[in-house]
């Protein structure tokens, strides 16, 4: 049986600026990070 809690993918801070940077051509600020947190949150 698969466990439905299992992780299989991570992210953290730095993954999510490395892709800013990549798409943007800058770091995201404190207030764009938290509005991606909650927002990824709302699909965990």
């Amino acid at each position: 049986m698969i466990d439905p809690e299992k992780i299989i993918y991570s992210i953290n801070i730095e993954d999510v600026q490395n892709v800013a940077e990549q798409e943007l051509e800058r770091k995201l600020t404190a207030k764009e990070l938290k509005l991606v947190e909650d927002k990824v949150g709302d699909y965990t």
